[in-house]
């Protein structure tokens, strides 16, 4: 999402070259439902919870300005809340944004994570980060990054995969690429199908989309363990050439294998691997494992931030454009499921926004076709002289269309015979809002 210059810099820059100084490389527009207030948009980092981190490119020389224009164009859209996950920025680049948000009309609050218990019982922080710092020797490193028992074990691993006609490690590359990324999607599968179908299929499809693209940018290193020639295990890592680090991103194995444990013997196949190729960084992501700790490695705090408006509300008091199709796709499940009150309130709030978005009338009219028997029949009451039991119908219809023009004009007469001033304000100002543009096909001669 490009930085726009729509607010006073501090010193003259062009609109088009603002945009080139900071990025944050894409966002995610989504709807969400408040039955309260209706639907509203909260806007995400790109690939959460896909990425590993997320954070803001931006030119180090302009960073001031240029994080201040980003700041900026994000409050012209229209969100309630603005989700930062896995943030990974410098303190200093993290507040110099945040500050734009005051406290006036803006709330920052910590992203607090679900509760993780492995099947083994460990506690998992997912905001600790896990890297492993790389000397320039694989010796130095077995010496003085791990323990007595690791260490025997990674050596005995990788002398059976050196040493051993048994076993061996691959690297995928043009001829074997698309294989190999199948033999990881069936051990992922496999693993997590079962226990979050939509999770692990949600990942293996972002995979599909994006892995082709890095491998041809030669930012994919995937290794894969053979026993006798079958695929035991995985390996799939990220390699970010110019910080001269490795990041694991996601592993498979075949969870019958245990005389060589294809996980640790992957991860010291690799870390001898970016060793050997100048690589300083290992870093395995998320989660304060038990077993990432048997590495050597260290972790960082990385905190989620949520920016929500005070007032629980869009910014700018209507949906984004480009989300009305999903909205209105749910407000007719919604009215499927005889949810008619929320359906028409997002078929209100399409209309806020686009006057002739036609399905999104179609849907609220027969909404308010639907109520029209009970309306006739509170009308002829009202006229009849019996105001309250009308006024009891009219609420009725409102409940399922609270938009409904003529409901509101009717339920606000009601209120004004009942010298119940303030709540007819109310209705009758709601009809005089709906009725230019909402008004039932019906209701436009009157």
């Amino acid at each position: 999402m490009a930085a726009r210059a729509q607010a006073s810099l501090g010193r003259p820059c062009s609109q088009v070259r603002l945009r080139r100084l900071c990025r944050i490389p894409a966002a995610e527009i989504r709807a969400d439902l408040d039955e309260k207030t209706g639907f509203h948009n909260n806007l995400r980092m790109a690939g959460s919870y896909f990425a590993v981190y997320t954070g803001l490119v931006c030119r180090a020389e302009y960073e001031h300005d240029a994080v201040a224009a980003l700041a900026g164009q994000v409050q012209q859209m229209n969100w309630r809340s603005l989700q930062l996950e896995d943030f990974h920025v410098s303190p200093e680049r993290r507040d110099l944004f945040l500050r734009h948000f005051h406290a006036v009309q803006f709330v920052e609050q910590k992203i607090v994570r679900k509760p993780h218990i492995t099947e083994g019982g460990e506690d998992i922080d997912h905001d600790l980060f896990v890297h492993v710092e790389l000397p320039a020797q694989w010796e130095y490193y077995l010496t003085a990054s791990l323990g007595r028992l690791a260490r025997r074990n990674a050596r005995h691993y990788l002398r059976l995969i050196d040493e051993n006609s048994e076993y061996e490690v691959t690297v995928s590359d043009a001829r074997t690429i698309e294989q190999d990324l199948g033999t990881l999607f069936r051990f992922w599968l496999g693993r997590w199908e079962d226990k979050n179908p939509t999770y692990a299929r949600g990942v293996v499809r972002n995979c599909r989309t994006m892995l082709p693209g890095l491998y041809h940018d030669d930012r994919l290193l995937v290794l894969v363990l053979r026993q006798d020639s079958v695929p035991i295990g995985v390996h799939l890592n990220f390699i970010d050439r110019d910080k001269r680090a490795i990041h694991c991103f996601l592993v498979g194995r075949d969870p019958a294998v245990t005389k060589l444990p294809p996980g640790f013997a992957l991860h010291m196949f690799t870390m001898r691997w970016a060793i050997a190729n100048g690589f300083v960084n290992y870093d395995l992501g998320t989660g304060n494992y038990g077993y990432k700790a048997a590495f050597g490695s260290q972790t960082r705090l990385i905190e989620g931030i949520r920016i929500s408006t005070q007032n629980a509300r869009n910014l700018g008091e209507r949906l984004d454009r480009r989300i009305l199709g999903s909205v209105l796709s749910w407000s007719k499940r919604l009215h499927s499921d005889g949810q008619s009150k929320l359906a028409a309130m997002g078929c209100s709030q399409i209309l806020e926004v686009d006057h002739a978005f036609e399905k999104a009338r179609e849907l609220l009219e027969l909404i308010e076709a639907e109520t029209a028997p009970n309306l006739a029949n509170a009308i002829e009451l009202h006229r009849s002289g019996r105001v309250e039991q009308a006024a009891q119908i009219y609420a009725s219809v409102l409940a399922k269309a609270p938009r409904h023009f003529k409901a509101n004009y009717m339920m606000g007469v009601a209120c004004l015979q009942k010298r119940e001033f303030a709540a007819a304000e109310l209705y009758l100002g709601q009809a005089i809002e709906v009725a230019p543009r909402q008004r039932p096909a019906g209701d436009r001669q009157a």
